[in-house]
């Protein structure tokens, strides 16, 4: 049986559309940057088609409806679109190659999920959210967003922070709080495309409490005066520390003449009497510098004696010791005087108010006697009562003669009854 050449090129023509359909590409549909965007990201979508050969085009696909429906199709596998509606859709895509009058389409895509979100800013506040009042904060209002043109906004409690301007091109806005209290601090930020503006999500709010400028408290390592030589430590004390530098002065609040250091002590290793004098401190943060209220001042006395020493302690000592021989060195007297005039005798003390008016009536001789009614006369002030007195007993040391025994006592007194004398004497006593 005789083929013919029509037979031939029909059936070569079979074969060859057979083939084709076995090798039909499936393309790969690629998203950039990432499948979970914000509202106003830029997308570019990826028709890959793993295949060498050109001339194909390309198609898109949104829930089913074509993206791009001016074009049938388009010469380049990549198409860029803005996310613009919060929702999670399937997209997809598809390629077509002509050839010979006749369009081959490729298999569609394995559909991709794009995720579309509302970004949602967070404000930070440097350097801190409790200040004193001048302090410079910066608040930052952080998008994490993969485009750049967002502007932003800031509100506190409510209330436009920058009225003068609607948005602000960078996002980060400088304020110096002078109210104390507390307040809440928020941003937002807006971004414009094809004539559509993109709005954020409010930040959460931040609390910011402003308290009054703390004073400083000014101590010293030492106690009283500071020894000439020694080591002296002073500290400028504040509640909290952190962040601050400290300025120290001398003799007058002058700015010009501080000094400052970056912690909160100052140390002189070696006083010296021109190191004396009033000292005040103070602290400061920030740039500009906002300066806490001076401290109230502190004197620094400097001396070549230690007051404070057992010299003290040694004089007072040396005054009781003194006064009580002063006092026996009286006593001591007035037994001496008396045993050379009389010979003898006996002493003891009595006291002004508790005198024994009968010792006084021993005299021998009334010109001796003196009244129990008559005050003895004293260079003491008369309010005092605590006059202590030295009565003597004056006896002789002659014995008598022994009388014949006569069976009877004779009535006459005897010399020694007569001679028996008491003599007083004030005694003035420093009990300072």
């Amino acid at each position: 049986m005789e083929v013919s050449p029509l037979s031939v090129l029909l059936l070569l023509i079979v074969l060859f559309q057979c083939g084709q359909t076995e090798e039909i590409p499936k393309p790969i549909l690629r998203v950039d940057p990432n499948t979970t965007v914000y509202t106003g990201d830029t997308l570019t979508l990826t028709c890959d088609l793993q295949i060498s050969l050109t001339g194909w085009r390309f198609r898109w696909y949104k829930d089913s409806q074509q993206l791009n429906p001016l074009t049938e199709y388009k010469d380049t596998n990549t198409l860029s679109i803005t996310a613009s509606d919060t929702e999670t859709a399937e997209y997809l895509c598809i390629a077509r190659r002509g050839h010979g009058g006749v369009d081959y389409d490729s298999h569609y895509s394995a559909p991709v999920k794009i995720t579309v979100e509302i970004p949602k800013p967070t404000l930070r506040v440097d350097p801190h959210t409790t200040v004193y009042t001048g302090d410079t904060l910066t608040l930052t209002c952080d998008l994490q967003s993969s485009v750049t043109g967002w502007r932003f906004r800031w509100y506190k409690d409510s209330q436009q922070l920058n009225p003068l301007t609607e948005y602000k091109d960078t996002n980060t806005l400088s304020i110096t709080v002078s109210d104390t209290g507390t307040a809440e601090y928020l941003c937002i930020a807006r971004r414009g495309h094809g004539g559509v503006d993109y709005d954020s999500h409010y930040s959460a709010p931040v609390k910011i409490t402003v308290a009054g400028k703390p004073k400083p408290e000014l101590r010293s390592s030492l106690k009283g005066a500071t020894l000439r030589g020694s080591s002296v430590t002073l500290e400028c004390v504040l509640d909290q520390s952190a962040g601050w530098r400290f300025y120290w002065t001398k003799h007058t609040q002058n700015p010009q003449n501080e000094f400052s250091t970056e912690t909160h002590s100052h140390t002189i290793s070696s006083v010296s009497v021109s190191d004396g004098g009033q000292y005040w401190c103070k602290a400061g943060r920030g740039d500009p510098v906002n300066y806490t209220p001076y401290s109230d001042a502190l004197w620094v006395n400097v001396t070549d004696l230690d007051s404070r020493g057992p010299g003290s302690s040694s004089l007072a000592a040396g005054v009781a010791v003194g006064s009580s021989l002063i006092i026996l060195l009286i006593i001591l007297s007035l037994v001496w005087c008396c045993k050379k005039n009389k010979g003898g005798g006996s002493l003891w003390l009595t006291s002004r108010n508790k005198q024994n008016t009968s010792q006084r009536q021993n005299l021998a001789g009334p010109e001796d006697t003196v009244s129990a009614s008559t005050p003895l006369q004293s260079d003491a002030p008369a309010e005092s009562s605590d006059v202590t007195y030295v009565a003597i007993n004056l006896k002789s040391k002659k014995k008598p003669k022994k009388k014949q025994d006569l069976g009877y006592m004779p009535e006459e007194k005897t010399t020694a009854d007569t001679d028996q004398k008491t003599i007083y004497s004030e005694l003035k006593l420093n009990t300072d």
